[in-house]
Order: structure tokens, then sequence, then C-alpha cells
């Protein structure tokens, strides 16, 4: 069943964007050509900020190392399609898996501050936001400047509970480019958010280690049930130090059935030795089982979730973003492919652009799904993403 009840947290975040938005249409109304001079535009409800100030910084970079960008980007447009690929699979293989109730299923739901995303999640959000939107557009700005686009502006916009950014290259200069240009431009964004979760991924590895291992749940008529305890964190098993579920696993995987395990555990700031009796293995008898769900604990748990976060913001962003649906970047990449290669005169181009539509309502409608299913079976409780 889909939760019914708004946590109190996420009804403030919503009364304040309404009121952010009161305040927005009573400037326009009162002071809209002074918004207008500072770049603000407000148009239904998308709130604008539009700035020249860094198109030269942009054009500077991109020009002044156009043989670098040129590399880049052509690069980036094989990992596009590499990313599109994945994409594609990924979706139409989850979507089966969602039909059927497979385990392998993963729920995919929009990230939606105050519905999907509790506010409490929100810092470590606003970090991934951040580290998704700059990369992103600044690489389509000194791309396209590379390719001796003008730029016209850059800046940010306020949509609802969403936020997003923008670099807009001249429109006339654009569409007369290359092919080639259209798709180095195009999969830079998303390339540079590959580039950015790699270097993510990296530094988690480097500097988040776990230092336990988290008790998530028990199961009943398991030795763990009524012993353990949610949010128990277990350090040792006997005299061996737990610092990660792969650590225990290789623990358990040398017990068997009947085997006395002490068990210490960090409860409540407060260190305690409790021992449990081992039952069979569900799956395997011979092994023994205590019963219970595990996930790695950290220490630092603001900085585990900043990189947790970041890492599936970047990495959802450059898939999703090179799916072939219009106006997604992939999207148009598959249009002007359509269109520039297989559709010479003016009346198949049209078609390519038909075609193009047809793919991206195909996708739309698959992607969809995995949404629609994702709720049906996980309901927004569980989707909510808490840290």
């Amino acid at each position: 069943m889909m939760e019914a009840t708004v946590p109190v947290e996420n009804l403030a975040l919503f009364l304040f964007v309404f009121i952010i938005y009161i305040i927005a249409y009573l400037l326009k109304y009162c002071r809209g050509n002074q918004l207008a001079r500072y770049g603000i535009d407000i148009d239904n409800l998308a709130i604008i900020i539009r700035t020249e100030k860094l198109n030269s910084l942009i054009t500077k970079i991109g020009r002044g190392y156009a043989r670098f960008w040129k590399i880049i980007s052509t690069i980036g447009i094989f990992t596009g399609f590499y990313l599109m690929a994945i994409g594609l699979v990924f979706i139409h293989q989850n979507l089966i898996s969602l039909l059927f109730r497979k385990t392998t299923a993963s729920p995919v739901t929009p990230l939606i501050p105050g519905v999907t995303i509790g506010v409490g999640t929100l810092p470590y959000f606003i970090i991934a936001f951040i580290l998704v939107l700059i990369p992103h557009e600044f690489f389509h700005g000194f791309v396209a400047s590379s390719e001796k686009i003008d730029i016209k502006s850059s800046g940010l916009f306020f949509f609802l509970l969403f936020l997003g950014g923008f670099v807009e290259p001249d429109e006339d200069m654009f569409n007369k480019s290359s092919l080639l240009t259209k798709l180095r431009v195009f999969s830079a964004g998303s390339f540079a958010n590959f580039l950015t979760y790699l270097i993510i991924l990296f530094l988690f590895t480097l500097f988040v280690h776990p230092t336990g291992v988290l008790v998530t749940s028990t199961l009943p008529n398991y030795p763990a049930y009524g012993t353990l305890e949610k949010g128990d964190i277990i350090l040792y098993l006997n005299d061996t130090r737990i610092s990660s579920v792969e650590a225990l696993t290789s623990f358990m995987y040398n017990t068997r059935p009947g085997d006395k395990v002490i068990v210490t555990i960090k409860r409540n700031n407060s260190i305690k030795r409790l021992i449990l009796v081992l039952k069979s293995h569900p799956k395997n008898p011979q092994k023994g089982f205590m019963g219970v769900g595990l996930d790695n604990y950290y220490e630092n748990r603001f900085l585990y979730y900043a990189f947790w976060w970041s890492l599936v913001i970047t990495s959802s962003v450059a898939v999703i973003n090179m799916l072939p649906i219009v106006p997604f970047d992939g999207g148009q990449i598959i249009a002007n492919i359509l269109a520039s290669i297989f559709f010479k005169n003016k009346l198949k181009k049209s078609l390519a652009y038909k075609v193009a539509y047809a793919i991206s309502v195909y996708v739309g409608i698959i992607l969809i799904l995995n949404i629609v299913l994702s709720f049906k079976i996980w309901g927004m409780k569980v989707l909510r993403f808490y840290p």
C-alpha cells in the first residue's frame, strides 16, 4: 500500500516552496522590469536566473584548449553510446524482473525532494546536485566553444521542487554545425558526469571504510530474533574483529549449526556481549545461520552519505540523460543522426524526427512502467531514501 501520510518536515518543505513562489510572483508583479535587468525571469512555474558573466570564461577555456576538448568530446561520444546501451538494457531487464517479482528487480523512482527524498537527505542531495550540475553544464559550454559556437548565457532554474542548470549556445550557429559537432556537444554533459562518478568512486574507496556491521533486521524463529536489535553494530564474532559484511560472511562460512557464537555489539553507545546458538542456513543446511539483515556501518555517516548520494546521482544522470528520449541529450543524438545520415531531403528529415519521437515514446513508456511498478511493489515508504 502507498503511504498515506506526509511527514511534518516534508510539509514544511512544501510550505517553504509555496512561500518562495508567492514572493517571486509578487516581485514580478511589483518589480518585473528590475528583475529582468538582473536576468531573473518567471515563466509559469519556472524561476529562471540567467547571466552572461560566465560567457567569456567558458569561451576562453573552450577555445583556448580546443584541441584538448575535441579529443575529450570525441571520447565522450563513444562513452555516451555505451551509457545509452547500459540504460536501455537495464530498463528492459528490470521491467521483466518487476513484472515477475524477481529478486533481481531494483526500484526505479524519480528523486523528488519531500516526496521520494526525505528532508534529512537534502544536504547530501544538494552536494550531489552541485557535483552533477557544474561539470555537466560547463562541459557542454567548453565543447560548444571549442567548436566555435558562441555562448549566449548560462544560469539556473527552479521548477516546483526541482533545481537545474543550463548553458545556452547560439541556436543558429549550433543548428548549422556538423553532425560530429552536435554529437560532441550533446554527449559532453553525460561524459562529464561519468568522469565525476569515477573520481568520486576512487575517493570513496580511498577514504571511506566500514568500521562494523549494522543490523538492519532480524528473522523470526532464528537465533538473532529477540536478541539482536535493529541498529546494533556488530564489532566482534568470538574474538574475530568484524569490520564489514564481507568479514562477517567469511566468518560465518566456517560455522556449523549448533555452534555458539559470542557476538560483541555496540548498542546505544554501550558495548554488549551476547551469545547466539546458530541454526541451519535455509539454503545450505551444513552452514550456520543467525537470521539477521546486515549492512556496512560507517563511523562518519555524513561523509559516507555524501559520497553515496553523489555516486548514485552522478551515475543515474549520466545514464538517464543518454536514453534516446527527446529532449534528453540521448534523444537529441538519435534525432540528429537520423536527420543527418539516413534522410537527406527536407521531407525525409521531418520523417527522421518522427521516428526519433516514436523511439522516445517507446523508451519513455518502458521507463514509466519501471517507475509505476516500483511504487506498486515497494510503495513510497521504501523509496523515500532516508539516511
